[in-house]
């Protein structure tokens, strides 16, 4: 018997479940997995599939993840990776491949069944398994059931509480702005992949607060088009704005779908895709006639009439025509590696991001399970390698991934990318997801450096820079979606400053508000004093927030900030401007932390005097 152990943790139980304990007399499906590897959903939804079938049967599918890469070690910020990927399953984080050695375990997905005496009775690695391991798993229950040494019932599910979010957000992965210029309103455009919706927000003020223009998608997972509240999505991710046309361009990543969002009208429809996924590593098909295959991220050449789309499922790179709809690969074998050449001759590993250069000649992504940075020469579909994706003494790509800077720099599974303009440095901008950090790339040489901003990241799924106009006043900056911690930061280029976006407008109630009065000054800033949160886990965090409301509608963020550590356990301090401080007003503040702890107040406005301090 091969316990499972020693690990992080364990998420979906309330409790640490052991082969020898609680496990004694199941059947076990130790599924091995990583749930940011894309080939790992087929092989998943068998696994889900075979508990299912023998739902009234003490057979119980237990997960192993992998926690590889340094940024996602953390029990936490797994804990929301597998919450957002919809698993409700027992799953045991594993602590640097522990238990992947000890069952030998070499590759990602692999499954294996146990039988009630702890024993491994079959292993299967890949998809493609189901009818084997049934076949097993039947085969088991019938000898243990004989011998007497079979549970006589399941082992009890544990109903936890979901996670809530007081930024309103629910695991954003991707973040487009549209710096405002004159006579054209600015756009912050935020896919909340988890929450299977896309939200257009306007530009947020110098503060951070950024109100709502409209939300596409109601929080179901499907794939209808219609109106802004009628449409849905499955995990959304990339976008593509076209400023002239007011067009929005969606890699619908669950759908296997291209979608177009006319903002003016607030309508959604499909353009590409079968809402199936394809397996064609091909293409030439047009509009919905071409299936497609988890298309992550888009690039729009607006002036060319093109689209491309990064497309991790087949390891490729597709276009398609925007007149005709006329859509096909034009690099990458299909094969998951990294290797430089022209067309099909040259190899992608998961490229999930995109980035047209300024002068439209060159197409640049990051390779997520090579760890790498590529270019893609358009006129010669010629690729090279920028950086990352090292082949050094015989380790493949896909192995080695690290932090390292320079020009021989190292990723950690890469998610998001953005080109600065010539003007502001011309490099790159990489969300390096597994190290928890922002990288800046050198286009020609490579030589890459770690940004440090002075906000503590979690998992930056994706980053954007939004270019500064003369005719305003808006700097550069640039945007990151910190998925796990829920929010979409602004960076300044400048200096060391950040901001948190508060969106206004998603956060609709306050379970179990406490109610106080502050008898204060009308119209006058007031200073405000809030509780920290005590006791949080190592790197975990704490998000607070206070915004203004009216007549029941939550009209403007004054302040929201995620900390952690010693930070979020101290009392916060928060400057409330004169306009919000009314008696027609209500203060809201929330504070949450990332172990699902959270508390509210709900602030009303006197005249007589007093102070502002919310007890802990």
């Amino acid at each position: 018997m091969i316990e499972l152990e020693p690990n992080l943790g364990w998420i979906n139980t309330g409790r640490d479940l052991a082969l020898g304990g609680e496990l004694q007399g199941q059947v076990v499906l130790l599924f091995f997995w990583d749930a940011g590897r894309i080939g790992c959903g087929a092989a998943l939804g068998e696994a889900m599939s075979l508990a299912a079938r023998f739902a009234h049967e003490p057979v119980v599918l237990v997960g192993v993840h992998d926690t590889r890469f340094t940024g996602l070690a953390n029990l936490t910020i797994t804990r929301r990776i597998i919450e957002h990927a919809g698993i409700t399953f027992p799953v045991v984080v594993d602590d640097a491949y522990a238990i992947w050695r000890k069952y030998t375990v070499r590759s990602s997905p692999t499954t294996i069944v146990i039988d009630p005496a702890g024993e491994i009775a079959a292993r299967a690695s890949g998809e493609g398994n189901r009818e084997l391991l049934e076949r097993t798993i039947v085969r088991v229950i019938d000898e243990h059931r004989s011998r007497g040494t079979l549970a006589t019932g399941r082992l009890a599910a544990t109903d936890l509480e979901p996670s809530r979010s007081v930024s309103g957000l629910f695991g954003p992965e991707k973040v487009l702005a549209q710096t405002p210029s004159v006579g054209r309103p600015g756009y912050l455009f935020i896919a909340d992949t988890a929450e299977h919706r896309v939200i257009v927000a306007h530009w947020p003020d110098a503060g951070g607060s950024a109100t709502i223009r409209a939300v596409f998608g109601d929080g179901v997972p499907g794939c209808v088009d219609g109106v802004a509240g009628e449409a849905r999505f499955t995990h959304p991710r990339g976008m593509a704005f076209d400023p002239e046309r007011g067009l929005l361009y969606v890699a619908d990543t669950g759908s296997h779908a291209i979608r177009l969002i006319d903002v003016a009208a607030g309508t959604v429809r499909t353009i590409i895709g079968q809402t199936q996924r394809g397996h064609d590593a091909g293409g030439g098909a047009s509009g919905t006639n071409q299936a497609l295959n988890a298309p992550w991220d888009v690039a729009l050449d607006a002036r060319a009439g093109r689209l491309f789309i990064a497309m991790p499922g087949v390891h490729q790179i597709w276009s398609a025509e925007l007149d005709t709809m006329v859509t096909r690969a034009i690099v990458g074998s299909g094969e998951e590696d990294v290797v430089d050449g022209v067309g099909i001759k040259a190899a992608f590993a998961q490229p999930k991001a995109l980035a047209l250069s300024t002068d439209r000649k060159t197409l640049y992504c990051v390779d997520s399970e090579g760890s790498a940075v590529r270019a893609i020469e358009l006129a010669s579909r010629t690729v090279r390698t920028v950086a990352g994706g090292q082949r050094r003494g015989g380790v493949s790509p896909l192995d080695s991934f690290g932090l390292v800077d320079g020009d021989q720099a190292l990723f950690a599974r890469p998610a998001g990318l953005s080109v600065r303009d010539a003007g502001d440095g011309g490099d790159l901008l990489v969300a390096d997801a597994g190290n928890g950090c922002v990288r800046q790339v050198d286009r020609a040489s490579g030589q890459t450096a770690t940004v440090e901003p002075n906000a503590k990241l979690g998992v930056p799924a994706d980053v954007c820079f939004a270019r500064a106009l003369a005719s305003r006043t808006e700097q550069p900056c640039v945007f990151i979606a910190d998925t796990h911690r829920y929010r979409i930061i602004r960076l300044d280029v400048e200096g060391p400053g950040w901001t948190e976006i508060g969106l206004a407008g998603l956060v609709d109630d306050w379970p179990d508000a406490e109610r106080a009065v502050f008898n204060v000054p009308m119209h006058e800033p007031m200073k405000m004093l809030v509780p920290g949160v005590c006791g949080l886990g190592p790197g975990e965090g704490a998000c607070f927030r206070v915004s203004s409301w009216s007549d029941e509608h939550e009209e403007r963020v004054v302040c929201q900030r995620t900390l952690t550590g010693s930070k979020a356990g101290r009392e916060q301090e928060f400057l409330v401007p004169e306009d919000c401080v009314d008696a027609e007003r209500t203060l809201l503040v929330q504070v949450s932390s990332e172990g699902g702890a959270r508390r509210s107040w709900l602030i009303r406005f006197g005249s007589d005097g007093g102070e502002p301090r919310l007890r802990a």
